[in-house]
């Protein structure tokens, strides 16, 4: 009975809270990758981890639509013999997204989304004997993705934020500036 009541207490005070955004807000969040769904695995090394800007627009109380550019680079290096091969991939993103934002009280916001996007896929591959030396663009294209993040307010203007699902990597930490 007392869970029940504090249950009660909470959902009822929380409906009178403040919220942190409303219809004609923005903000801009800057967001820094953890776990990438390219160029991971063994022998694969991170030269520069999932950036990604985003501005966000609220065009009503609880939804908000808006664009990303996003990057992360990565190589390769494999040595045979006396031979050593060496591949850079680069990852730049760009598109557009839209969230539903279901919980919007005091100092705490949830969200869930989707993306939409064009990813740019760069590949370089050297070697140290044979000479070999190029650059591809071969596998740039569509991407679509789905996520769900929260943020947390420090005061009016500053948030942290988080964010999982299917983006530049699968967590994504950063923070939050209202403008």
């Amino acid at each position: 009975m007392k869970k029940i009541v504090l249950i009660t207490f909470l959902l009822l005070s929380s409906l009178t809270q403040a919220q942190n955004f409303s219809e004609g807000d923005s903000a801009i969040n800057f967001g820094l990758g953890l776990g990438g769904y390219y160029a991971t695995g063994a022998g694969y090394s991170t030269t520069i981890p999932p950036l990604e800007i985003q501005y966000e627009k609220f065009i009503k109380d609880n939804i908000s639509v808006g664009g990303f550019l996003g990057y992360q680079s990565a190589s390769y290096k494999y040595t045979y013999w006396d031979e050593t091969y060496k591949w850079t991939y680069s990852y730049t993103f760009i598109g557009g997204f839209g969230n539903y934002h279901f919980y919007d009280q005091d100092k705490l916001e949830a969200y869930a989304g989707v993306r939409l996007g064009y990813l740019i896929f760069n590949e370089t591959a050297s070697s140290s004997v044979s000479g070999l030396d190029y650059s591809a663009s071969d596998g740039s294209g569509l991407v679509f993705g789905a996520h769900a993040g929260g943020r947390y307010f420090f005061n009016e203007k500053f948030a942290v934020n988080a964010e999982v699902g299917y983006g530049i990597s699968l967590v994504k930490v950063g923070i939050t500036y209202k403008l």
